[in-house]
């Protein structure tokens, strides 16, 4: 969801920026990244599981990407977007990924099921 409300620092949220320049001819538009949804997982208990979630991102302005977990357990690089999840008992977790080109974020959920 884009939110076309004036920017703030103290709200949270996607905005779509047209910045026209004077000086010159220039119209710059920045547009989110995108995450492919990521495929769900099975892991085994006691064992690492490793996930290279470069490969459904990217950027249309090819703008360096950063990787975050917004919810969920395990680590993410947040430049090399590997992700890295240990499970110590058995169900289903569910993981919630975000990437940001630096001015805008998308998420995608994604679950690994534990026996």
């Amino acid at each position: 969801m884009i939110d076309n409300k004036r920017p703030s620092p103290f709200r949270m949220g996607m905005y779509l920026l047209a910045l026209c320049c004077t000086l010159s001819s220039c119209l710059l538009f920045v547009r989110p990244p995108a995450l492919a949804a990521i495929p769900n997982q099975t892991g085994v208990l006691g064992v690492e599981l490793v996930i290279n979630l470069g490969p459904f991102a990217s950027d249309p302005s090819n703008s360096a990407l950063i990787f975050s977990i917004t919810d969920g357990p395990g680590i993410l690089g947040s430049d090399s977007g590997i992700y890295r999840f240990t499970p110590t008992a058995p169900g289903t977790y569910s993981i919630e990924i975000a990437v940001s080109n630096g001015l805008l974020e998308v998420r995608r959920r994604f679950t690994i099921a534990v026996n």
